[in-house]
């Protein structure tokens, strides 16, 4: 290749330099090479010192200079401070060797912004072999360099910039090594009620510190996941026991070192708790925690590996939450057939919560609904429910009792979203059964609540009615359209003379209060036609209907 020239205002002119070196090789086809390159890519050229004796448009475009401005200077007027001198101490010697040198450069505008390139430079040789200038040719990745760091910060702690929560997730579904600690600082909330926030912001910087001290010598990856609590995972799969073995080796090391800085000593005590899931580790990990802080103030390292799921409360609560928003709450719908007139179109329906696991398995609330309780996510479970059991009785004509208990009908939010679906809907198909066996403390409220959605047409049922002494409360507070008859009884009123009487007194009385009855846990036929001696009004259980999804 000959020496390039400044002489020409585009690489048009590049083809006019450039020997054929073998004469199967067009200079026609050089010269569609060279025009696509001045259109595609950032090029300019120098002599053997780097002086710039060519730049090409995209070149003046993007670095903001002109090409007078460019044209006689070094590269390094575009250099951005941030790149490390090695980095062009290593490309000279590179290019120097008549090698071709490829890497990424950050540069710096006019205007003092910066902007990335992928670069090769490529040394021009004469017939002697020896060079005569330097081709650069750089793709902008800016917008690619930028959205890395975006999603680099996203995933970065700002206070100790140490990777968050959301790292330690990705990296545990990608490294598959199936096992997490947590570390919680204990008393960190007296600490810093104490000392104030700037104080406290500094102990978890010094604290992080101290962790990403350990990750070279135990090899573990350090997470801030907040406040005061920090997260490790192996960078490889351990055996269970040689993880926890580590996790206490750690908490050892920690606890043994303080923490000194503004004139304050701080010792280091640890709350830990180790999960142990190829899905759910850190879930498992936090979970331990807390297992810690209640039973064993702390002091114990708790290990949870899923073995003891079914009585996990966070566990329960993380699959529920992950339930509702993946779209798997089912609706099952159970009859409650009329005694007097079976099939006739005066038969009921109740709405009944299932959740479909992530195994597939589908679960009653019995299973969770305790835990769910104490969450915002019950209330969006009791919505849900409440838009199913509304769409079903529209579309089948028929009327659904749906389940509410006192915390719905406390919860204003869940009373309002009720009070607008009735308005959508109507509400002369829906009847709210509430719970017998949790206590009322606010009959005001509750009384208030029916009111309001009577005015809508809706009715009530008192559930599992006769299982406590506060039923009769309810009967004259509530003044209920249904009730219901608490199964524990129905399932031995064939056997149990007490239940058939209990159950006769019940239906008696609602019958002189105007009140329907409904059996609920008809398991057979047996109980069934003694039911229907009693004159009950409806009738609900396996034997007559087995729940069905909508």
């Amino acid at each position: 290749m000959k020496q390039l020239t400044n002489s020409a205002s585009s690489l048009y002119s590049l083809a006019d330099y450039i020997d054929d070196p073998y004469e199967s090789i067009s200079i026609d086809l050089l010269q569609h090479f060279l025009r696509a390159l001045d259109y595609s890519a950032i090029v300019s050229i120098t002599d053997r010192d780097g002086v710039i004796t060519y730049v090409n448009e995209q070149f003046v475009r993007i670095s903001g200079y002109e090409r007078s401005e460019l044209i006689g200077q070094k590269h390094n007027v575009v250099r951005h401070p941030d790149m490390s001198l090695r980095v062009f101490e290593q490309l000279w010697q590179t290019i120097s060797n008549r090698k071709p040198w490829r890497g990424l450069i950050k540069n710096l505008r006019k205007d003092g912004s910066a902007y990335y390139v992928k670069s090769v430079i490529l040394p021009v040789l004469d017939d002697n072999g020896e060079i005569t200038q330097f081709l650069s040719i750089r793709n902008d990745v800016t917008d690619i360099i930028e959205v890395r760091h975006q999603l680099r910060e996203q995933l970065t702690d700002d206070l100790t910039g140490l990777p968050n929560r959301m790292a330690l997730l990705n990296e545990l579904k990608e490294c598959k090594v199936g096992a997490a600690a947590v570390f919680d600082l204990r008393n960190f909330k007296l600490f810093n009620d104490y000392w104030g926030i700037d104080i406290g912001d500094v102990y978890i910087r010094k604290l992080g510190e101290q962790f990403k001290l350990l990750e070279q010598s135990y090899e573990v990856k350090v997470y801030r996941l907040n406040g005061a609590c920090f997260a490790i995972r192996p960078r490889q799969r351990l055996q269970k026991h040689e993880f926890c073995l580590m996790v206490e080796q750690v908490k050892y090391e920690l606890e043994h070192k303080d923490i000194l800085f503004n004139d304050i000593d701080c010792d280091i005590q640890l709350t830990v708790g180790i999960g142990i899931s190829p899905s759910r580790a850190l879930a498992y990990a936090e979970s331990a925690v807390a297992d810690s802080k209640a039973k064993f103030y702390g002091r114990a390292v708790v290990i949870k590996d899923g073995s003891d799921s079914g009585d996990n409360a966070f566990c329960w609560v993380e699959e529920i939450k992950e339930a509702l928003r993946d779209g798997r709450l089912l609706a099952f719908f159970q009859k409650m057939c009329s005694a007097k007139d079976p099939g006739t179109g005066n038969d009921k329906y109740e709405a009944l919560a299932r959740i479909k696991l992530r195994n597939g398995r589908v679960v009653s609330p019995l299973e969770f609904l305790d835990h769910l309780k104490k969450t915002r996510y019950y209330a969006e479970l009791t919505k849900e429910m409440v838009v199913r059991a509304l769409e079903f009785a529209g579309h089948n004509r028929c009327k659904v009792s749906v389940n509410l208990c006192i915390q719905d009908i406390l919860d204003t939010d869940t009373v309002a979203f009720i009070e607008q679906q009735l308005l959508h809907y109507g509400g002369q198909r829906i009847i709210f059964e509430i719970t017998e066996s949790e206590a009322v403390n606010d009959f005001a409220r509750v009384s208030e609540f029916i009111d309001r959605v009577r005015t809508f047409g809706a009715t009530i049922a008192i559930d599992d009615f006769g299982s406590g002494y506060s039923n009769f409360v309810y009967l004259v507070q509530l003044k209920p359209e249904y009730i219901k008859i608490d199964g524990s009884i129905i399932s031995g009123i064939v056997d149990n003379e007490q239940s058939y009487l209990v159950t006769k007194s019940i239906v008696d009385m609602a019958r002189n209060l105007n009140i329907k009855t409904i059996a609920e846990f008809v398991s057979s036929h047996a109980i069934l036609e003694r039911l229907r001696l009693l004159n009950v009004d409806f009738l609900q259980g396996f034997y007559l209907h087995r729940p069905e999804l909508s």
